[in-house]
């Protein structure tokens, strides 16, 4: 077998070690798969699906090269590598952007971890457009919010999305700490 018909294998290959937390040989995986996509152009359909050569079974496996990005990037992030995991979660926001909650959610977190406490609110609330219930977007937008870096500031906004999150989970210690905290402003 050559490598471009082992793209699926290796794909599933890097999953298992970003998994295990192995994310540096995730990586370079992620990475190398993402370059033989980007080699067989053919092969990709709608911009974001990349249809593997068969397999010896006659089965051809799709990849959704949005969800490459969001996986590299997620391994990015893990490491610390921000600028890195920036791009790659935009990547897979700009093909796919309604079906990727999670890349939505991440690249407001990196944008937290790079001290964006304004901008992030925009990818939170993307998120929130996909999946109103997603409850790390919900305590996100909260401690967005309340940050004195944020140029929005509005702690009747935090405490909104704050509440939003405790009624998903009525005992996080933290978003009642932050309450707590807000009231005492």
């Amino acid at each position: 077998k050559n490598s471009e018909e082992d793209i699926h294998e290796m794909f599933i290959a890097a999953n298992t070690l970003q998994k295990n937390g192995e994310d540096n040989e995730a990586c370079v995986l992620y990475t190398y798969v993402l370059e033989l996509i980007f080699k067989d152009p053919g092969s990709i359909q709608n911009e974001d699906y990349y249809v593997c050569k068969p397999n010896n079974k006659g089965e051809s496996n799709v990849i959704p090269i949005s969800g490459v990005s969001f996986n590299l990037g997620k391994s990015y992030l893990i490491l610390n590598h921000l600028n890195e995991a920036k791009q790659c979660f935009e990547k897979s926001i700009k093909l796919n952007p309604d079906n990727w909650v999670h890349s939505h959610h991440y690249l407001g977190v990196v944008k937290i971890k790079l001290g964006d406490f304004t901008t992030c609110i925009n990818d939170f609330e993307n998120a929130l457009k996909i999946d109103e219930n997603n409850s790390d977007s919900l305590y996100m937008l909260g401690v967005a919010y309340t940050s004195e870096s944020c140029e929005l500031q509005s702690l009747e906004k935090a405490t909104e999305y704050l509440t939003k999150y405790l009624e998903l989970k009525p005992n996080d210690s933290s978003a009642l700490s932050l309450i707590d905290a807000i009231k005492n402003k």
